[in-house]
């Protein structure tokens, strides 16, 4: 294809673009002169479809922005066969709206804005796909971008990889109770079931061990080691368990956070116990969380008693 006649559709299609705009914001405006004047008579009518007419706009400019832009259809996806422990394989898949016969594509990609690019020679995969891969190397952010090189070269918008898919997954308090005097009352005791966030894709980002360390006035009171479900509690109840049986509430916790985080708890869930917290001291005990994952990996989180949330404390 001409390299002038590419740059002069190109041209062409942002002169449209923009007064298709000016057009959509010179109507809306009238419209919102429109809604004032009428606003006495009605005006929960007037905001509805005020309110429906930005979100029509809202929706067609981003049509139009989907629409303007030379690479569509991006998709990044893990290969767990073709990854260890601190190099983490992704494949990027996209095609072209349009593309010079002659032009060299390729990906490049960074760890970190201020790193160099790394260029990958990119191989087709059908008319007008292409693919590559990147290496990921650490949990630093990853930003990519796509080039094509003929007698001009062109370049996509700068990407970020989503963190989710090369680094080992978060965790989260999916349930906890408190016995005792309550928080800030005086001495009671605490289970806290911890989770991750998503499945690990790979296996070595799945949770080797956990460990927490009370603090009371700044210092460790105590330190414990966190068990799995299934070295907690007793194997999986049925649904059969009487309400007065002593597992009944196991099988009740059991079922929901199976049922409530389609997770299994005898393989995913951590249970951290802890007797005779002191909760009527300031500043309040805290708890940090270490979780060891597989490639020996460590990330750490503060435990706050009052909320039961976990806050991540790794840069």
């Amino acid at each position: 294809m001409d390299q002038h006649n590419v740059s002069l559709r190109f041209n062409i299609l942002i002169v449209f673009l923009i007064i298709i705009t000016l057009l959509s914001v010179r109507g809306l405006m009238g419209e919102v002169g429109r809604v004032h004047a009428r606003i006495p008579q009605d005006p929960s009518h007037e905001l509805r479809n005020l309110t429906h007419r930005l979100h029509h706009l809202e929706n067609r400019l981003e049509e139009i922005l989907q629409e303007s832009r030379w690479v569509a259809a991006v998709d990044v996806h893990p290969v767990p066969e073709e990854s260890s422990p601190g190099s983490i394989a992704l494949d990027v898949d996209w095609s072209f709206r349009e593309l010079e016969t002659d032009a060299s594509v390729s990906l490049l990609y960074r760890q970190g804005a201020n790193e160099d690019w790394t260029d990958v020679p990119a191989q087709p995969t059908g008319t007008g796909s292409y693919r590559a891969r990147m290496t990921i190397q650490g949990a630093g952010e990853v930003q990519y971008r796509i080039s094509a090189v003929s007698a001009l070269e062109r370049s996509s918008d700068i990407y970020n990889v989503p963190g989710h898919l090369y680094r080992a997954p978060d965790v989260q308090v999916i349930s906890s109770a408190g016995h005792g005097m309550g928080i800030s009352q005086g001495p009671s005791a605490f289970t806290f079931h911890l989770a991750p966030i998503q499945q690990a894709r790979y296996p070595f980002h799945k949770i080797r061990s956990a460990h927490a360390d009370l603090y009371v006035n700044g210092t460790i009171e105590r330190s414990v080691v966190l068990k799995t479900w299934g070295d907690t509690y007793s194997a999986p109840p049925g649904d059969d368990i009487s309400e007065h049986s002593p597992i009944h509430w196991e099988s009740e916790l059991y079922q929901e956070i199976k049922n409530g985080y389609g997770i299994d708890p005898q393989s995913s869930v951590w249970v951290m116990h802890l007797e005779n917290v002191p909760t009527d001291l300031d500043p309040d005990p805290v708890a940090t969380i270490r979780i060891v994952y597989e490639d020996l990996s460590v990330r750490t989180y503060l435990l706050h008693f009052e909320g039961s949330y976990l806050e991540p404390m790794d840069s």
